[in-house]
């Protein structure tokens, strides 16, 4: 079949080039069937078609593959690389000697995969600030790697690109449901996936069904990806219970097998035989699955199950699942056989599941153990302990030991206690070298420090590296520097990143990452997830320092906005009520990109006697505050948007004679707060009653009648064919025109200058818009005489 070529294929060649000259591994992850295999596999007949490609099998000890290369241009194939991380794997040091080799290693893994293998961060560590990892070897190998993401909902480009093709089956998955991908369609995902769900029924295959369904369950918790029969079989009566059991007639156990292994459109099955009659499930269906449920989910006897057929490359990574699903018992039972045998990951996992408990004592004889054996993260994990419980000089040594064992990683949190010791020149030094050798945490630090002596630049490049650290503050912090160069690509690649990296913490128990991943959450419109998420970090006993403030139903204006709690105490959650009616999602501030249907952030600049209310992107651009310091803030990148109409209107308390106006917004992302004395705040508009900038235009309330008509020299109209403005100093204002309102204007010398909140982002109104803002409490009013013979 044709090859549709891909967004990320420039990523790609970019990356494949760089490591024909260097060597490395470049891995692409993403859901099955997302097309990932397919996307690096002609990458790599683009750019290295004439190297020798090297595709170990899966079950082989590739330990010495290096006996196997001869000479230079070489590639080593991983797809799936779960499979190859093991002791007799692809490990950090084989993957260092086929660097030095200058060997090019191209690899593929599922989502699900690479999330559990990062995996890996205790929220007790997390607290403390710079580098809290208690890294397993796989977690190594994949963050040595360069790292690509590939979606699998196909982009607008991607289809563009797709509709050129003649190929029957690309039109029609095309033209199939856009809430799949179109290589999920190509891989006869959906309609697997169909056929099983269908499954479960009275005259269908529910017994199939329910074997397919175990195996989905058994690879989910890490335990591998093909299993023996009789391990199915085992399982597979608690799903069809739950299915209906026997009022669903379920066929008999060869039946289902058939079933179940009957290839679908030719392409694959629900389960693939795999070696020594092994059954595993098609990759589409795991994904599915584990999209719509986390491994919290996951039923007590398919843990029982897993560890029933366990084998030893594959308990750490069972250990991390069931960690995220909240069974620190089957985490610890399955590292138990690790643990005597005294192998270094199982001892430093269990030391981190010591620590989530709270029990010190525990996590400090394991970590001691790991030390004991020559592990450098045993000897960083000592650090990090000592300096969770404050033993700073003790920290400070642990540390250094690590360093000198090669744990580049403990330079930033070194760096971390040094700063703690207020040595801030060592900390600053530290974390500038860690952030040269690629620490996630270092790099946090240094680009923090860089930003507050206004070295933007280098800043900038600093939170690049902390950005693929998976950090999810940096992650969300460079997703909005990327919105603001208006590289909206990376931006959106970027935020996808860090909610994904928030999540993971999140559900490791780590507050912070719940609190990020409610605020990436609430900045996307998913507000119920996002109050969820910020739930949990409340119940882990953190303080969440922002709240989601409702309007009602019926009112104009904002319908979210997140505020800081600084802010509801000095106003009150009704006086933000009446801001949200003078607000409305325009343009973000900073970065100039819209606001979308996400959650704002409120920004308040306080100059003692008002205070600006300005709207951002919620995290990516500003956090919600209210900011009294001597320095204000500004919008860096972006106008105020303004709309406008132009409409002949009645005045109230004059004579029924239509009057030319031009109803302007004139900011709807800025509204403000005046001092009514006593630091009482009251809302108001940008030109609204009360405000500086509405009475240096002798401005008045629109209900207080009709304005005087004399000329002041502060605003003229122009007419044009058209078109009408009004010009202000420093600013112009304009609208499309009829021919009749033109006329009036040059009729009545002039026109009405209506300054309100009330006209929203819509791109044109009608007369009931007119009657709202002749209602409006906050509409000002002022007469623009006519300048005939200008322009404004």
């Amino acid at each position: 079949m044709e090859y549709i070529p891909r967004g990320v294929d420039g990523q790609l060649d970019h990356h494949i080039e760089s490591l024909a000259q260097e060597g490395g591994m470049l891995l692409l992850s993403g859901d099955s069937a997302a097309g990932k295999t397919r996307a690096l596999f002609e990458a790599m007949h683009r750019k290295l078609r004439d190297w020798f490609v090297y595709k170990p099998d899966p079950d082989a000890d590739i330990s010495h593959v290096l006996n196997s290369l001869h000479g230079r241009n070489q590639v080593i194939w991983l797809d799936d690389l779960q499979d190859y991380l093991r002791s007799d794997g692809l490990t950090p040091s084989l993957l260092d000697r086929l660097s030095d080799l200058q060997v090019v290693v191209l690899a593929t893994i599922r989502t699900e995969f690479y999330q559990h293998y990062t995996d890996g961060q205790s929220g007790k560590f997390a607290s403390g600030g710079t580098d809290a990892r208690l890294p397993a070897f796989p977690a190594r190998v994949i963050r040595t790697s360069r790292h690509i993401t590939i979606e699998r909902i196909w982009d607008h480009g991607d289809r563009q690109r797709a509709s050129a093709s003649e190929d029957p089956r690309i039109v029609s998955a095309l033209e199939s449901d856009n809430s799949y991908g179109v290589a999920e369609y190509l891989a006869a995902g959906p309609q697997v996936l169909k056929l099983w769900r269908s499954a479960s029924r009275v005259g269908g295959n529910p017994r199939g069904a329910a074997l397919v369904a175990a195996a989905v369950d058994l690879t989910r918790t890490g335990v591998g990806s093909s299993f023996p029969p009789e391990a199915l079989e085992r399982l597979h009566d608690h799903y069809l219970k739950q299915a209906g059991g026997p009022t669903l007639r379920p066929e008999r156990l060869d039946e289902a097998w058939k079933w179940a292994s009957d290839v679908v459109l030719g392409v694959t099955s629900p389960l693939v035989p795999g070696k020594g009659g092994r059954w595993k499930p098609f990759d589409y269906l795991v994904s599915d699955a584990a999209r719509r449920s986390r491994p919290g989910d996951l039923p007590d006897l398919v843990w029982d199950e897993a560890l029933r057929i366990v084998d030893d490359s594959r308990r750490a990574v069972v250990a991390m699942v069931a960690r995220s699903a909240n069974r620190l018992d089957v985490a610890k039972n399955v590292l138990i056989p690790l643990s005597e045998t005294d192998d270094p990951e199982g001892l430093n996992l269990l030391g981190a599941l010591a620590v989530f408990e709270e029990k010190y004592p525990d996590a400090s004889g394991f970590f001691q153990r790991a030390h004991n054996l020559g592990d450098s993260t045993g000897t960083h994990n000592l650090g990090a302990l000592a300096a969770l419980l404050g033993d700073l000089d003790d920290a400070r040594d642990w540390y250094m030991l690590a360093i000198e064992r090669g744990e580049l990683r403990a330079i930033g949190s070194l760096g971390a206690v040094y700063e703690r010791l207020g040595d801030q020149e060592k900390a600053v030094t530290l974390w500038k070298r860690g952030t040269e050798e690629g620490d996630p945490g270092s790099a946090l630090h240094y680009s923090d420090w860089l930003r507050n002596k206004w070295q933007s630049d280098e800043s900038v490049d600093a939170l690049r590296v902390a950005a693929d650290g998976d950090i999810p503050i940096a992650t969300l912090s460079y997703a909005g520097v990327m919105l603001r160069k208006k590289n909206h690509e990376s931006a959106n690649e970027y935020l996808a990143k860090a909610y994904q990296a928030a999540q993971k913490k999140g559900y490791l128990g780590d507050p912070l990452g719940a609190v990020m991943a409610g605020v990436i959450a609430h900045s996307f419109g998913k507000v119920d997830e996002g109050s969820e998420w910020w739930q949990r970090a409340r119940n882990s006993g953190y303080e969440v320092e922002w709240a989601i403030v409702e309007a009602s139903e019926s009112s104009r204006g904002l319908k979210r906005l997140a505020v800081s709690h600084d802010t509801l105490d000095r106003v009150g959650g009704e006086e933000v009520r009446s801001l949200m009616q003078l607000l409305w999602a325009g343009d973000c501030l900073d970065c100039g990109y819209p606001l979308g249907e996400g959650v704002p952030a409120l920004y308040v600049d306080d100059s003692y006697t008002r205070a600006d209310a300005r709207l951002f992107h919620f995290g990516l651009c500003r956090f919600p505050q209210w900011n009294d310091s001597a320095l204000i803030s500004v919008a860096k990148d972006s106008g105020i948007t303004w709309k406008s109409m132009s409409a002949p209107v009645v005045m109230s308390g004059g004579s029924a004679r239509p009057i030319p106006a031009l109803i302007v917004n004139p900011a709807l992302e800025v509204a403000q707060f005046i001092d009514a004395g006593d630091q009482v705040w009251t809302a108001t508009s940008q030109y609204g009653p009360q405000s500086v900038l509405s009475s240096s235009l002798n401005m008045r309330a629109l209900w207080s009648g009709i304005p005087p008509k004399n000329p002041d020299s502060l605003a003229w109209s122009f007419v044009g064919e058209g078109e009408v403005a009004v010009a202000v100093p420093q600013q112009v204002w304009g609208a499309p025109a009829t021919s009749q309102f033109v006329a009036l204007a040059e009729q009545c010398e002039g026109v009405l200058l209506i300054l309100t909140s009330v006209l929203g982002p819509a791109d044109s109104y009608g007369m009931n818009v007119v009657v709202d803002v002749l209602r409006s409490w906050d509409s000002m009013v002022r007469w623009a005489p006519l300048r005939s013979g200008g322009t404004p």
